[in-house]
């Protein structure tokens, strides 16, 4: 039986996430999507929220819009918490006034709504952020299941860690271009977590929004696979051994060596309610032997 066509709208299409789902979806059937950077919607009007929705229709909101520099939601928590907090309800809100009752709506958040007290995290397990961006990304959380469950809303919070692709020099390719130019790179080795591939999300979305039945509302971890949680210095040693790249000229620091926020140090998240993504160092070598090898 022929699937459906399924219409996707993005929210932050121009971050590293969103340009990655926005280029994935474009080429697979039966998915059209519309992505919308932050100079397309301001997604802090619910006049132009409601507007868009009403006009496009989707079958699937995405939002990717977020303040991912932590520094800068410190210094600004006005702004991280209208963008991470009250953007979500607003465009649950349009959502519902467009009468769009069978649409999903999915939430990116992040594994920085845990705190210290655990040194590996579930999906149920209780949030205890340390800075604004995780406090604010938390509250988000929060409204958007209460929403959600009184509009009658299907949603997915979906909370990932450490992400690198293609669209935007992260970890990655900063240690690859420095180590190539024979410059120093400091790479963190006492903060912990998982390196997750954005195109292994975009994967994965494909799977939720076929087989959507099968997944109830609710949080879940994409991340990709790993038995034990990772440092930014076990990343950049993976990545640069990879390429057979010199390690000489990288050098371990501490996290208060380059955040003067206060960050977790455990932040790995553990994926049990969704099917296994593929193992980080398998796809960390696909990413880097198709970016820097062809």
């Amino acid at each position: 039986m022929k699937q459906k066509p399924i219409k996707i709208v993005i929210f932050g299409a121009s971050g590293l996430l969103g340009q990655d789902l926005a280029v994935y979806f474009a080429d697979r059937k039966p998915f059209t999507v519309v992505p919308f950077s932050h100079r397309d919607v301001d997604i802090l009007s619910q006049k132009n929220l409601q507007r868009t929705l009403a006009s496009h229709r989707p079958d699937v909101v995405i939002n990717c819009a977020a303040i991912t520099n932590v520094e800068h939601c410190e210094a600004k928590p006005f702004l991280a918490y209208e963008l991470h907090t009250l953007a979500p309800g607003k465009i649950l809100k349009a959502i519902h006034a467009s009468c769009l009752s069978k649409t999903i709506f999915v939430q990116l958040s992040s594994a920085y709504v845990f705190g210290n007290n655990k040194n590996k995290f579930k999906e149920d397990d209780q949030p205890q952020p340390l800075n604004v961006y995780g406090a604010s990304k938390a509250a988000g959380e929060s409204i958007i299941a209460a929403q959600s469950k009184m509009m009658g809303i299907a949603y997915y919070i979906i909370r990932t860690s450490w992400l690198y692709g293609e669209y935007r020099p992260t970890l990655v390719d900063l240690a690859i271009r420095d180590v190539q130019q024979k410059k120093q790179f400091l790479a963190i080795v006492d903060q912990w977590s998982v390196l997750t591939w954005t195109r292994d999300i975009a994967v994965a979305f494909e799977e939720l929004f076929i087989h959507n039945s099968r997944y109830p509302s609710g949080i879940y971890h994409f991340i990709n696979h790993s038995t034990k949680s990772m440092s930014k210095f076990d990343i950049v040693q993976e990545a640069l051994k990879i390429l057979k790249l010199p390690k000489n000229t990288v050098k371990k620091t501490q996290i208060t060596g380059i955040f003067s926020s206060s960050l977790p140090r455990n932040a790995y998240l553990l994926n049990t309610k969704f099917p296994r993504f593929p193992h980080w160092k398998a796809s960390l070598r696909t990413y880097i032997l198709s970016r820097y090898t062809l």
